[in-house]
């Protein structure tokens, strides 16, 4: 799964969680960004990848949900 988490006139960031088949409970958490204004607009960087857990997802978005009120 997907999201853009920034998307502006000159910067997009996205996140992106999959789960893995190795380990069994792991899941890929990345950030990616791509700055629209580059000499190749189209490459995205990544900003942070991580190995975690089911644990560390449900913490992650435990902390998003304590501190981001609508």
């Amino acid at each position: 799964m997907r999201a853009n988490i920034v998307a502006n006139e000159a910067h997009r960031y996205t996140a992106e969680i999959r789960k893995l088949d190795r380990p069994d409970s792991g899941y890929s958490f990345s950030i990616t960004s791509v700055w629209l204004g580059a000499k190749y607009p189209a490459a995205e960087h990544t900003a942070l990848q991580i190995t975690v857990d089911a644990h560390g997802l449900l913490a992650l978005r435990d902390l998003i949900d304590a501190e981001v009120r609508p």
